[in-house]
C-alpha cells in the first residue's frame, strides 16, 4: 500500500520559511512595544490552548483504546482451515507482484516450475491504476468496483464502496454455505477505528490478522536482531507532527515535505518486508485441513511491495547480502523480493500436495498494480504519459484437479488472453456458482463486454481520512483504455469517460 501524504516543491517550502521568519520577527517587535496591552490576550490564548490540548488528549486516548493491539506468538498454530472433502478457493492478493519479471524468476531456477504444476500465467493482464487504492477494489469486487464505475455511484462514499468491494467475494461464498476467511485486507474501513465495524453485519466471516504477528518469531529463529522501525516512526512523527500543527493551516501544505515530515520517507524496507515474508514462509504451519465445509480464503500480502535485496541462491532475508545471482536483475530489489516470495509459494504448494489439499483447491495469485521498472517488453510511447509497466497486473491461476506440467520445463504455462485483475471474482466463482453476481451491485462477475469497463487511470494517492468523499479525484483527461496485446502502443487509446 502507498504512503499517504501531500508534499510541496522545495522552493515553496523555502518561501514559507521566509514568511514564517518575517511573521516571527513582526510578533517579537509588537511584543517589545505593546507588552502591557497584549498581556490579557496572552492569558486568553493560554486558556484556549490548554482547553484544546485537553480535548485532543481525550481524542487520542479514546482512539488508542479502540485500536487493535498487535499480537505476537511464541508457537505457530493453524489460523487458516481448508477442507479435504469439499472444495477450497484461495485468492492471494500479492501487492505489487510485477508481472514482467515473473518469467525471469523461473528462468533463473527452472526446477522452481515443478512446484507450480497446473498453474497458468496470464502475462497480458492490466490493472486499473498504479496504486493499491484504485487497483484493489476491482480485484475483490469485480467490474462493479473499477475506478470509473465507483465514480459513477457518486451518492455513496468511497469508504462504503471500498468496504463493499472487500466483502463481495466472502459474502458470495458465505451465502452459498462456504466458510469464508479474510486476512490482512488493505485499507479496511478506510482505517476508521474500530475497523471491524465493516464486518459487523457478517459475523460468519472469519477475519485473521497475520502481518507482523510472526516477525519476532522469525527473527528469533534466524538469529537476526530486529529493527524497531514502528516505534522509531512514532517518535519521529510525534515530534514532527507537533511542529507541523504550530503552523497556521494556510501554511501547512507548504511546510510539509515527505522527506523529513513523514516517517514513510524514512521507512525500513527490510523490517516491513519481514513483517510480510514471515507470514509466507510459515504458510505450511499456518494452514491445516480441518474444515468441515468448503472454504473460501482471501489473503493480502505486501512482501513484494517492500523491495529488499536477498541472499542468493535461495533468496532469503539476511542483514548483509554477500552473494547475488546470475540474472541481469540480480541487484534489483523488486526482482529479489519476487524470487523470495515465489519460493515461499512453492514450499506451500508442496505442503498442499503432501496433505491431499492441492487437487481440490483453486488458487489465484493476483496483484493490484505493477511498478516503475523499464523491462524493455513494452513499446516506448508518451501515451499514456507514464510507464505501462506501472499498470500491469500479475495473474497466475491453478484450477481444481489441474496438474498440467510446464510446456518447456522452464516457464509456467501461458495464456495470452487479454485480462484485467477485475476478472478475479469471475475466475474464483467459475463453474461453482452459475452466473454469480456481486451481492452489492447485482452485476455479474463474468461480464461479456469486458472492454467497455477497461478505463485505466493514474491519480495521486489520496488519504483514507477523506471518508466522506464520494469520488476518486481523477482528471477527465487522465483515462486510457487498452485491449489486445498490452505491449503494443497501437492498442492504447486515451478516452474521456465523463465527457470532453
Amino acid at each position: 500500500m502507498e504512503a499517504q501524504f501531500f508534499s510541496a516543491p522545495l522552493w515553496q517550502i523555502a518561501l514559507s520559511a521566509l514568511i514564517a521568519l518575517a511573521s516571527f520577527a513582526a510578533i517579537v517587535f509588537v511584543l517589545t512595544k505593546k507588552s502591557k496591552l497584549l498581556s490579557p490576550i496572552f492569558i486568553i490564548t493560554v486558556i484556549c490552548l490548554a482547553t484544546v490540548s485537553m480535548r485532543n488528549i481525550s481524542i487520542v486516548s479514546k482512539a488508542y483504546l479502540n485500536m487493535e493491539k498487535k499480537q505476537t506468538i511464541s508457537k505457530i498454530e493453524p489460523v487458516y482451515h481448508l477442507s479435504k472433502t469439499g472444495k477450497n478457493v484461495i485468492v492471494f492478493m500479492q501487492d505489487r507482484l510485477f508481472s514482467p519479471l515473473i518469467d525471469e524468476v523461473f528462468e533463473e531456477k527452472p526446477e522452481l516450475v515443478e512446484h507450480f504444476d497446473g498453474f497458468v500465467f496470464y502475462p497480458n493482464t492490466v490493472s486499473f491504476g498504479s496504486l493499491t487504492m484504485v487497483g484493489v477494489p476491482g480485484i475483490f469486487g469485480g467490474y462493479s468496483f473499477t475506478p470509473a464505475e465507483m465514480n459513477k455511484r457518486d451518492s455513496e462514499t468511497l469508504q462504503k464502496k471500498h468496504n463493499e468491494s472487500i466483502l463481495s467475494m466472502p459474502v458470495t461464498f458465505m451465502n452459498q454455505g462456504w466458510e469464508a476467511t479474510v486476512s490482512d485486507m488493505p485499507y479496511e474501513n478506510f482505517g476508521k477505528e474500530p475497523v471491524t465495524d465493516m464486518y459487523k453485519d457478517y459475523p460468519e466471516i472469519n477475519r485473521v490478522l497475520t502481518t507482523g504477528v510472526y516477525s519476532d518469531y522469525w527473527y528469533e529463529q534466524n538469529g537476526i536482531e530486529k529493527t524497531n522501525y514502528i516505534s522509531e516512526s512514532i517518535k519521529h512523527n510525534f515530534i514532527m507532527f507537533s511542529i507541523f500543527k504550530t503552523f497556521p493551516p494556510v501554511l501547512r501544505r507548504l511546510v510539509h515535505h515527505k522527506r523529513w515530515w513523514n516517517a514513510n520517507g524514512r521507512k525500513d524496507h527490510f523490517s516491513q518486508f519481514i513483517d510480510n515474508y514471515s507470514c509466507l514462509i510459515y504458510f505450511p504451519e499456518m494452514f491445516d485441513g480441518s474444515a468441515e465445509k468448503s472454504t473460501f480464503t482471501m489473503i493480502d500480502n505486501l512482501s513484494t511491495h517492500e523491495p529488499s535485496r536477498l541472499q542468493y541462491p535461495d533468496y532469503i532475508p539476511v542483514k548483509d547480502v554477500t552473494q547475488t545471482g546470475p540474472s541481469k536483475w540480480a541487484k534489483n530489489a523488486q526482482y529479489n523480493t519476487q524470487a523470495g516470495t515465489l519460493r515461499c509459494y512453492a514450499k506451500f504448494f508442496d505442503w498442499l500436495k503432501e496433505n491431499d489439499l492441492y487437487d481440490n483447491t483453486r488458487i489465484i495469485i493476483v496483484s493490484d498494480h505493477g511498478t516503475y521498472i523499464d523491462t524493455g517488453k513494452f513499446e516506448k510511447s508518451d501515451k499514456p504519459p507514464y510507464p505501462k509497466e506501472s499498470v500491469t497486473a500479475s495473474l497466475i491461476v491453478k484450477d481444481f484437479n489441474d496438474r498440467r506440467p510446464s510446456p518447456d520445463g522452464i516457464h509456467l504455462t501461458k495464456d495470452f488472453s487479454f485480462m484485467t485483475n477485475a476478472d478475479t471474482p469471475a475466475i474464483a466463482t467459475k463453474d461453482i456458482f452459475p452466473n454469480a453476481k456481486n451481492p452489492f451491485t447485482g452485476l455479474e462477475y463474468d461480464i461479456p463486454n469486458k472492454d467497455e469497463f477497461v478505463k485505466i487511470c493514474h491519480p495521486n494517492a489520496e488519504s483514507t481520512r477523506n471518508r466522506d468523499h464520494t469520488k476518486l479525484i481523477i482528471s477527465n483527461d487522465d483515462w486510457y483504455t487498452v485491449s489486445g496485446d498490452i505491449t503494443k502502443n497501437e492498442n492504447w487509446k486515451q478516452i474521456f469517460p465523463f465527457g470532453e
